[in-house]
C-alpha cells in the first residue's frame, strides 16, 4: 500500500507550500485565503449537519450533496497553483488512482486548520443513493485516506507502550452539559459503566479551570490522559454557560484561552512524561494561526489531540469520548482507538479528527 506524507508550511505572503512525499515528490503553492474560506464553507455544512443530531430522528443524507459541493470546493483549493500548476495535477491525478485507506500524514507548521476528512474526491452530481451507512462517504478523504496530522514542533513520542499503572487521568467538566449528556444516555448501561470507571480514575475530575490546575500540579510529572468537555468557539473552553468574569482577560475560573492553557499546563523541557489531551468541544480543531490547542497541545510533553470540526451534541460527543477513552484504556493505540470508535460512533465519528501520535499506547496492565 502506497504511503503519503504531506507537509505544509507558510510562504511568502498569503501562500501555502504543499510539499507531497512518499509515493509521490512533488511541492507547489497555493492561495491561504482561498483553502480558509473553502474550509469554513465545509465547516459550515458539517455544523448544520450536527445541528440535526439533537432531533430524535435524525439524518445527514439530505446534506450529503452540499457537503459534496463544499468538500469538491476544498479540493479545488489544494490543487489550484498557477505557478506550478503542471505538479499539482500529477499530484492531483496520482491521488485519484489509490485505493481506499492509503495512509496520509499531514505535517503541518499550524499555518492552516482544514477539515481534511471532507475533502471530496468524486462528483457531487452523481452520488450514489445514500445508504445510511459508513460507505456514503466513500468518496471523501475520511474513507480515501487514513488521515493523522502531526505539527512539527510536536514532542518525540514514547518508544513502547506506557505503563498503564503510571498513568492518571485528569477530566475538566462542564459541568451542567456533562449530566445532561449522562442523563440522555441513561439507556445504555454499559456507556453508563464506563463512563463511571473514567470519573474514578485518578486523578479526577473538576468543573473549573482553579480547581483543574491545582489538580495538574498532582500529574505534571506523571504521564497522563487529559479530557476536556467544553463548550468552545474554537478560540477558547468555557466550563460554563455563565459569562465569563472579565472580558479582557484570558484565564478565568470557567473561561480559557490558548495561552491560558499553556500557562496553567505547560511543561518543563526536563519533564520527560507524556500527555494525551482530547478536548471535546465544538471547533477545536480550528484555531488562529499558530494559537489553536491543536498547535499548544502539541508542544513539549504533550502527543497531540484529538478535536472536532463542529460542535458535536452534547450525549453523542460524550458517548464518542467514552469509548475512545475506554480503548485507549484497555491497552488499543491511539489509531486503533480512533478507528473502532469511527465504526461505534458513526456519523459522528467522522466530525473528531486525529492530531495525535498514532502509536501512542498505553499497556493494558
Amino acid at each position: 500500500m502506497a504511503e503519503l506524507q504531506l507537509q505544509i508550511c507558510a510562504q511568502g505572503a498569503g501562500q501555502i507550500k504543499l510539499s507531497w512525499m512518499g509515493a509521490i515528490w512533488r511541492s507547489y503553492c497555493v492561495d491561504k485565503a482561498c483553502l480558509e474560506s473553502a474550509g469554513a464553507d465545509v465547516r459550515s455544512v458539517l455544523q448544520s449537519i450536527a445541528d440535526e443530531y439533537t432531533d430524535p430522528n435524525p439524518s445527514y443524507e439530505d446534506y450529503l450533496p452540499t457537503l459534496a459541493r463544499a468538500g469538491e470546493r476544498l479540493k479545488s483549493a489544494l490543487f489550484a497553483s498557477p505557478d506550478s500548476a503542471e505538479s499539482a495535477d500529477e499530484v492531483g491525478s496520482f491521488l485519484t488512482g489509490l485505493g481506499q485507506k492509503t495512509s496520509l500524514c499531514i505535517c503541518s507548521d499550524s499555518s492552516v486548520h482544514l477539515p481534511w476528512n471532507f475533502v471530496y474526491a468524486g462528483n457531487p452530481n452523481a452520488m450514489p443513493k445514500p445508504t445510511g451507512k459508513l460507505s456514503d462517504f466513500d468518496d471523501f478523504w475520511t474513507n480515501r485516506f487514513k488521515i493523522r496530522i502531526r505539527f512539527q514542533q510536536a514532542s518525540v513520542p514514547p518508544k513502547t507502550p506506557i505503563s498503564k499503572k503510571r498513568v492518571k487521568t485528569l477530566l475538566a467538566l462542564h459541568n451542567e452539559r456533562f449530566k445532561a449528556a449522562t442523563q440522555a444516555l441513561k439507556n445504555d448501561p454499559e456507556l453508563q459503566r464506563k463512563i463511571r470507571r473514567l470519573l474514578e480514575h485518578e486523578i479526577g475530575h473538576t468543573n473549573n479551570w482553579f480547581d483543574c490546575r491545582s489538580k495538574w500540579d498532582n500529574l505534571a510529572n506523571e504521564d497522563s490522559i487529559f479530557y476536556i468537555f467544553a463548550h468552545s468557539d474554537g478560540k477558547s473552553l468555557s466550563l460554563s454557560d455563565k459569562p465569563p468574569c472579565s472580558k479582557s482577560s484570558g484565564i478565568d475560573r470557567y473561561l480559557l484561552s490558548p495561552s491560558g492553557f499553556q500557562t496553567y499546563f505547560r511543561k518543563s523541557r526536563s519533564n520527560p512524561t507524556n500527555t494525551l489531551c482530547f478536548i471535546n468541544g465544538c471547533r477545536t480543531a480550528d484555531g488562529d494561526w499558530g494559537n489553536g490547542f491543536l498547535s499548544t497541545t502539541s508542544t513539549h510533553g504533550f502527543q497531540g489531540f484529538i478535536g472536532s470540526e463542529a460542535e458535536v451534541p452534547n450525549d453523542r460527543a460524550t458517548k464518542y469520548a467514552v469509548e475512545f477513552l475506554s480503548h485507549l484504556l484497555e491497552g488499543s493505540t491511539v489509531d486503533v482507538a480512533f478507528e473502532a470508535t469511527r465504526e461505534l460512533c458513526f456519523p459522528m465519528s467522522l466530525w473528531y479528527s486525529c492530531y495525535a501520535y498514532p502509536d501512542f499506547q498505553i499497556s493494558a496492565r
